[in-house]
């Protein structure tokens, strides 16, 4: 989906120069001669994700616009444009929130660069709301999700053909690394890839009702809801007619409620409630819809040792999404700790807070993050608690700190000693050196029960067999 940019200014000739590299970009333009039309396209026009003003429009040249328009609500980045980079209009624009400026003649570089960089930043804060409780954003198509890095970009193109195609979707992740987030954004893309007209901008087009609804398959005893009854499934699935309907967690459904849901989706199928593609008719006058679960990223283990459903994964299986977890995206995790802080300075009135020193972006990057956005979000609000001066630094972060220095001790330390020896200077058997291990994996990623699996290469199954057989209880 083509990404909207406004350009605002009197002279049509200068309009023209700042479009063409724009336009070869691959942007959408939309153009306004005054500042009463800009204002109105800003407040109206939900899809602009870039505005250029000139700040030297001439019914706009006594007034603090750029002011107004921020506090009526508009968010977009917004370039300010002048002519002289002395001019009062223009240090008014950038005091009250121009997120950057450029001087009469702009090259094309410049341009480039300034309208590239916003426009990541904006797009990918978009994107991170959506992953974290209490966002306000409206659901953000997958279409308009940006990354840094490659896993993700790869899996956003993916996505974006899931939302073409319709039909069953399977999405596989971590904890907390975005699934239901991702499931909502295809479902929105595909919300707009059906509204009247063909493709690029739709901002003033009614787009067709589609429900989302979710439904959580965590075990009842983990804060989830279970999967329903079978007349409830059934309403659930005539509610999400034209729409998606998400089962959330399916890893976590025991046997018999594994048998339910295939039963279920078979029932689907043959009634011709899920289609190839969503929106069309099935039987009767009842439409379609799509049906999409998200599952741990090691459900294809779960599959092997057979805890979980070979019939149902192949049935869920036939289009897989694997969502990447924080550590693949270390080009992204500064960005989004930069938006996290925002957010937590807005509502804790931690007005002093300005950012994040080079030395301690450095840190989080390097982190693997094993519980992804929630373990991030965490770590920000502590460390927003403990900070001192306008940025966060390195000390503000303790716990990434203790990492960095537990990962220079060198590989005979005491510790080491520690887990092979005992007392006596004798090895120890193989299960007591087997337990601790699994105590300092533990301990290591806090109890997160799929990354110490993977990082000690075993299923889950087989580690919460260890942990009963050596009396290691996970802390509830």
């Amino acid at each position: 989906m083509t990404i909207s940019v406004l350009i605002a200014g009197e002279d049509a000739v200068k309009r023209a120069k700042l479009a063409s590299p724009l336009i070869s970009a691959g942007y959408y333009i939309i153009e306004a001669e005054s500042g009463a039309r800009a204002a109105d396209l800003l407040k109206r026009r939900q899809n602009i994700a870039l505005a250029l003003i000139d700040v030297e429009m001439a019914d706009i040249s006594n007034v603090d616009f750029i002011a107004n328009i921020r506090a009526a609500g508009v968010k977009m980045p917004i370039i300010a444009l002048a002519g002289n980079e002395e001019d009062e209009r223009l240090r008014r624009a950038v005091t009250a929130g121009a997120d950057d400026f450029l001087i009469y003649p702009i090259s094309p570089a410049r341009l480039a660069v300034s309208s590239g960089n916003l426009l990541q930043k904006h797009l990918l804060r978009r994107e991170f709301q959506s992953f974290l409780p209490g966002g306000q954003e409206k659901p953000l198509a997958v279409s308009k999700w940006v990354s840094g890095s490659a896993a993700q970009r790869d899996m956003l193109e993916k996505a974006k053909s899931a939302a073409q195609t319709g039909g069953i979707l399977l999405i596989c992740g971590e904890e907390a690394s975005g699934r239901q987030a991702l499931a909502r954004a295809i479902h929105e893309e595909s919300r707009q890839n059906r509204a009247p007209g063909t493709s690029g901008d739709k901002g003033d087009k009614v787009l067709p009702p589609a429900p989302f609804i979710f439904i959580s398959c965590a075990a009842k005893g983990g804060g989830g809801s279970g999967l329903p009854d079978n007349a409830a499934l059934e309403q659930k699935s005539t509610a999400a007619s034209g729409g998606t309907l998400c089962f959330g967690d399916i890893d976590r459904l025991d046997k018999a409620e594994q048998a339910q849901f295939l039963r279920f989706i078979e029932r689907q199928v043959e009634q011709g409630h899920l289609a190839s593609r969503r929106g069309g008719s099935g039987a009767g006058s009842r439409k379609t819809f799509q049906l999409m679960a998200t599952a741990a990223e090691d459900l294809e283990e779960l599959v092997a040792e057979g805890s979980f459903s070979i019939g149902l994964y192949k049935r869920l299986g036939t289009r897989i999404l694997h969502v990447p977890p924080l550590r693949r995206r270390r080009e992204d995790i500064a960005e989004i700790a930069r938006h996290i802080l925002a957010r937590i300075v807005g509502e804790t009135k931690h007005a002093a807070l300005s950012g994040i020193s080079g030395a301690a972006a450095a840190l989080l990057t390097q982190y693997d993050w094993p519980g992804n956005f929630a373990e991030l979000e965490n770590m920000m609000f502590r460390a927003v608690l403990l900070s001192e001066g306008r940025l966060l630094v390195s000390r503000d972060f303790p716990q990434l700190l203790r990492e960095d220095e537990g990962q220079e001790q060198p590989a005979d330390s005491v510790a080491s000693s520690r887990l092979f020896y005992d007392a006596a200077g004798h090895i120890k058997p193989l299960a007591e050196v087997e337990k601790s291990v699994i105590l300092e994996a533990m301990q290591r990623y806090r109890g997160k029960i799929s990354e110490v699996a993977r990082r000690l290469q075993i299923g889950r199954s087989t580690l919460y067999r260890k942990l009963e057989d050596y009396g290691i209880y996970p802390d509830k």
